[in-house]
């Protein structure tokens, strides 16, 4: 397959842009690639996996580790990470029911941490075993008029550093998700979804319970639909998807509870198309893709009602706008 591609990208953000929502409507190369139209490789649908997938059974067993020491002496150790997939495994019917369930245990170390006490400076260690895991169902009648997917993506750890009986806990959802569509014409599917992300990173202050050192972060919710256009042997293929979402963020540190609330919105949506034109031997495929998102974040004062998910007035001066527009052409040949 030969490739060529183009595109540009404009883009206008204001600090802090780290933190911008992780759902962006980014362009990729494989907009002008025909096996990427379907609604999971375009914006992560489950569903698409009903179309896109034609093995019955798949596992993986795996580990991966990672390690930092100094070039000449290995047993400096300093840092390492070691990751399991036990197991991760898939079984479905094509077009019919998919099942993927997976555990992945990760075990971080890190030994790069100092601190100072009045005679001298020592190394601490640092321990992270994270529980990750993650389920995803989808099915639909013989017709597809009703289709269906449930997912949900987490990790839970709890980090422990030496000489200290204090911990951390951590916890998350990556994904929170229903997804609902319809194949109402051989031509069309369409899809409506509702999902929400979260993550809580807490001190647990044993020595003394009265200092805080907390934050939450989360998308909730996020609601979007997605059409697909298209289908085997037809000389065009458009997906178009589209997507809301509540972002929630606070910090809360010290004894008196010194919380920074931060409340945003943002919203995205791309389309990509693509076309089949014959040429002797050869068949082309001209692509066009278009993507947009915005985020808006806004800083509160907190409330006295000690609640985290509240938020007081407005804090002047503390208004956030990121936006992106891409645009991309590009064309494959077989």
């Amino acid at each position: 397959m030969l490739l060529m591609l183009s595109s540009l990208t404009f883009s206008q953000t204001t600090q802090p842009i780290e933190i911008s929502s992780s759902r962006q409507a980014e362009g990729s190369p494989s907009f002008s690639d025909r096996s990427q139209y379907n609604s999971y490789d375009f914006c992560n649908s489950p569903l698409g996996l009903l179309k896109r997938d034609s093995m019955r059974v798949k596992l993986n067993l795996g580990m991966r580790t990672t390690s930092w020491h100094e070039k000449d002496n290995s047993d400096s150790l300093k840092q390492s990470a070691t990751s399991w997939n036990i197991p991760d495994i898939m079984i479905g019917k094509p077009g019919s029911i998919y099942l993927r369930l997976y555990y992945s245990p990760v075990n971080i170390h890190d030994e790069t941490k100092t601190s100072t006490d009045s005679v001298s400076t020592f190394s601490q260690k640092l321990s992270l075993p994270l529980n990750r895991f993650g389920i995803t169902v989808a099915g639909q009648t013989n017709s597809g008029i009703f289709q269906m997917a449930v997912r949900g993506k987490g990790y839970y750890g709890e980090e422990t550093l030496s000489d200290s009986k204090n911990t951390r806990l951590i916890m998350g959802l990556e994904d929170l998700s229903l997804t609902l569509g319809s194949h109402i014409h051989e031509l069309v599917t369409i899809g409506l979804n509702g999902s929400a992300t979260a993550k809580l990173d807490t001190l647990l202050y044993k020595t003394n319970t009265t200092y805080h050192d907390r934050y939450f972060t989360g998308l909730i919710p996020v609601l979007g639909w997605y059409i697909d256009f298209g289908k085997e042997g037809f000389p065009v293929a458009s997906d178009f998807s589209f997507e809301l979402g509540t972002h929630r963020f606070v910090y809360v540190s010290g004894i008196d509870e010194d919380k920074d609330p931060i409340r945003g919105d943002s919203l995205a949506w791309k389309w990509q198309t693509i076309g089949d034109i014959p040429g002797g031997d050869l068949v082309y495929h001209p692509a066009l893709y278009l993507g947009y998102w915005r985020n808006h974040y806004q800083r509160y004062a907190y409330t006295e009602s000690n609640d985290d998910l509240d938020v007081g007035d407005e804090v002047s001066g503390n208004d956030w706008k990121i936006s992106s527009f891409s645009f991309g052409l590009g064309t494959s040949v077989d």
